[in-house]
């Protein structure tokens, strides 16, 4: 397995033991870490932009609205914008709560100075850190987000005569709003409860290469995560969380599911789920199987990541004719939409929820990474979906529907709902 990006990421959070006012920063930070470990973006930095660096060194995150939620004692969540499935994930939990209170970063900010945290700040990143083997301008950028973070903390802190909250449930408490949040309530006596929004792994459950999402366990920042089913409880655990942290909660999307039926197929029209761009030449590589699919006349609607950028498919895609789904049409709308017969998934955790639908997925299985467990549904090229198509026409169906209930209750427990229990 290459963990080079991973073990990365790891050295820089381990060597960051840094405390400002009860905050641990090297959670608030992870973001940072993260994605400069994978390269995943370029720093601004670069080239001494003043207007950048007035903009950390001198404001920090605007939390309007935040201090009349915190007069309420009501349980707040908390939601950035982050597209319809998760959004009616959220509604759906939401809906399990007596009056509960929803608080949405903005991308605002207010000016916030205070010279001790700068000089501090840089003390800590260029005198005494023990960060190795990264430039002064990548120790630059961090001492720059820490000064922001450390404003922002400045901010909340101004509101902590106002709380009144009496459950905070954060939407991804592993990125660093969310994850300042957590503290805050917790130095409040306010309990968090993180919000599984789908599949989340441990470093150790992924086949070829360690993601930046495992973030979403390594990094979890709430007191406890709501989960889905038991295999939550293996990735905690795996990661070296405790067990505490978990508590059975169900999957909100499929409270009312609590026996799966598949459903009987001609195998005729199909959805493709691609993977994150971190997987574009996989994803190429099933786009040329998709056109030998088109050419044997099978009806394939593509269903893209929703934050894929479409400009790097575009000459694959215009060597044939296909049709595409809305990138940000949600699980249900895709099946009303289609109707299909059957799905192929890439490095998704939908293929589990397509599964709870009662529709075949059968999976890509070149680099394949993020789907731990699953049926006998892998293949690597056009012949062998044929065969794989085959197979599940002439299955015993009520075999198929143990094999899939035995799998899926490891994913999700069907027909449990204690959000109302726990959150209340």
């Amino acid at each position: 397995m290459d963990n080079l990006f991973f073990k990365k990421y790891k050295d820089l959070k381990e060597n960051f033991n840094i405390q400002y006012k009860g905050y641990q920063l090297d959670g608030i930070m992870a973001k940072e870490f993260i994605y400069f470990a994978y390269k995943m973006q370029s720093h601004p930095v670069r080239g001494l932009k003043m207007s950048f660096i007035k903009s950390k060194l001198f404001y920090g995150q605007d939390f309007k609205d935040f201090k009349k939620l915190l007069s309420l004692k009501k349980v707040m969540f908390s939601f950035n914008n982050y597209g319809s499935d998760y959004n009616n994930l959220l509604k759906a939990i939401m809906n399990q709560v007596d009056e509960p209170v929803l608080f949405e970063p903005n991308n605002n900010f207010k000016k916030k100075f205070n010279i001790f945290s700068i000089i501090g700040s840089f003390s800590q990143l260029f005198i005494t850190s023990k960060l190795k083997s990264i430039s002064i301008i990548d120790r630059f950028y961090f001492f720059l987000a820490l000064v922001q973070y450390k404003n922002t903390i400045n901010i909340l802190e101004q509101y902590k005569g106002e709380v009144h909250t009496t459950k905070f449930v954060p939407f991804l408490s592993c990125l660093p709003i969310d994850s300042i949040l957590c503290q805050f309530f917790r130095k409040h006596g306010v309990k968090s409860y993180g919000i599984q929004h789908g599949l989340h792994c441990s470093s150790l459950d992924y086949f070829t290469s360690v993601p930046y999402d495992v973030i979403n366990v390594e990094n979890i920042q709430s007191d406890y995560m709501l989960a889905w089913g038991n295999f939550m409880k293996e990735a905690l655990v795996n990661e070296g969380k405790s067990e505490k942290k978990f508590m059975l909660a169900g999957a909100p999307k499929y409270f009312n599911i609590k026996e799966i039926r598949m459903q009987s197929s001609v195998f005729k029209t199909c959805i493709v789920c691609f993977a994150r761009d971190i997987y574009y030449q996989e994803n190429i590589m099933l786009l040329e199987i998709v056109k030998e699919m088109v050419q044997d006349g099978l009806t394939v609607h593509l269903k893209f990541h929703p934050r894929s950028d479409m400009k790097i498919y575009e000459a694959t895609l215009n060597s044939f004719e296909y049709l595409i789904l809305d990138l940000g049409s949600s699980i249900e709308e895709s099946i009303v939409i289609v109707k299909p017969d059957f799905l192929i998934v890439y490095n998704s955790t939908v293929y589990y929820e397509y599964y709870m639908k009662g529709i075949v997925a059968l999976r890509y299985g070149y680099n394949q990474n993020e789907i731990p467990f699953g049926l006998e549904d892998i293949f690597h090229d056009y012949s062998e979906i044929q065969t794989l198509l085959s197979t599940f026409s002439k299955i015993n169906k009520e075999q198929l529907d143990i094999d899939v209930n035995a799998m899926i209750s490891r994913f999700c427990s069907l027909g449990v709902n204690n959000y109302r229990k726990i959150l209340n």
